[in-house]
């Protein structure tokens, strides 16, 4: 009996033996901020979690697929050193350097094909001085000064091979006098717009590669169209010839005016709150080609703005309207399911997200 006991015990250390033997080294959780090992922030001091004493050691975080997320080093509770993110296909993100928690130096960025994406230098830790960006190829793109962590100053873009495409002014973090667009491979003006506050308002200007003859004109008032817009035709001698004419009143068009390149004009046109109720169309040759009139409706057949209609409306106000194909989808391409039945009903026929509304007065000018 003693001796079975024996065997039995010296069985069963053997086998505690063999599992401790073939139990694979098991590596440490280094602790995360999302994680089974979390460090917490305690009155500004990280510590493990459930724990009051300064954590001191490496930060990480893995992607599910085991790539790193991020990693940094923690000293008496303090972010200290060199911070490092990354994406999950393993190309670095950013990368930082910490001093008492502060990013200090020049935080840099990458795109996630590895390409370089931006350059920031740092004081207290916001931007401070000229960031750089860079486009997905990792050519420059633009330069922006930054003064307490806000742009401010001149800032220039840039296109593939270095030529300026644009400058602006920025008085802290607001777009502030002429936005100028350049023609590529020149410095010549391509068109110049004016903001005030961080607001488009007042004119602005299109040219022609000459930079001198205008190509277009219009005055804005933040995103409101204001007075009459103007367009041009470029010609080989003389100036410019009138291409398009459009009136604004409390933002909306009131009135379109449009001529071929000879001088002839194509287009008349009126509108009522925001409808086309007038046109007349003529040829090169300034024979008529169309003539439309259509009545504003009255206050009695208009479609409350509460009311969507339940079924096909032949009166709909976008039915009676004679509309351009350029013109409909500008105006209710992608807009609210609301919107679109307030203005055209109900579809004649749906056809999955297809709606088919018959009998509507379209024209294609192209």
């Amino acid at each position: 009996m003693e001796r079975t006991k024996w065997i039995a015990a010296g069985v069963m250390a053997a086998v505690l033996l063999l599992a401790a033997i073939s139990r694979p080294h098991e590596k440490p959780v280094t602790p995360s901020f999302h994680g089974p090992t979390r460090l917490v922030s305690n009155s500004g001091i990280i510590c493990l979690e459930g724990e009051s004493s300064p954590y001191n050691g490496p930060v990480e975080e893995l992607y599910p697929n085991g790539n790193k997320k991020y990693s940094l080093e923690i000293v008496d509770g303090v972010k200290q050193g060199k911070a490092t993110q990354w994406y999950m296909n393993g190309k670095k993100k950013t990368e930082v350097i910490l001093k008492d928690g502060r990013p200090i130096g020049t935080m840099k960025g990458w795109h996630e094909n590895g390409k370089k994406s931006y350059e920031m230098p740092l004081a207290k830790g916001v931007a401070e001085g000229i960031v750089t960006e860079y486009d997905l190829n990792g050519k420059l793109r633009s330069k922006t000064p930054h003064v307490n962590g806000k742009k401010h100053g001149k800032e220039i873009g840039f296109d593939e091979d270095k030529n300026k495409l644009w400058e602006t002014t920025w008085v802290k973090d607001k777009m502030e006098g002429k936005y100028i667009k350049f023609y590529p491979t020149t410095e010549i003006k391509r068109s110049v717009t004016t903001y005030v506050n961080g607001v488009r308002e007042g004119p602005q200007t299109g040219y022609f590669a000459d930079g001198k003859k205008k190509s277009w004109m219009a005055n804005w008032r933040g995103e409101t169209p204001v007075g009459t817009h103007l367009e041009w035709h470029e010609t080989q001698e003389g100036d410019p010839r009138l291409s398009r004419q459009q009136s604004f009143s409390n933002g909306q068009l009131v009135k379109l005016l449009e001529w071929y390149s000879n001088g002839q004009q194509s287009v008349e046109a009126e509108y009522a709150n925001g409808r086309l109720i007038n046109q007349v169309r003529w040829d090169k040759e300034g024979k008529e080609l169309m003539r439309m009139g259509i009545n504003t409706p009255s206050n009695s057949t208009k479609v409350p703005e509460s009311v969507i209609p339940s079924k096909t409306n032949p009166n709909a106000v976008g039915r009676r309207t004679f509309w351009s194909k350029n013109r409909l989808s500008a105006i209710y391409e992608n807009k609210e399911i609301t919107t679109v039945l307030k203005v055209f009903g109900e579809p004649d026929q749906k056809l999955g997200d297809t709606w088919i509304y018959n009998k509507m007065k379209v024209f294609d000018p192209a």
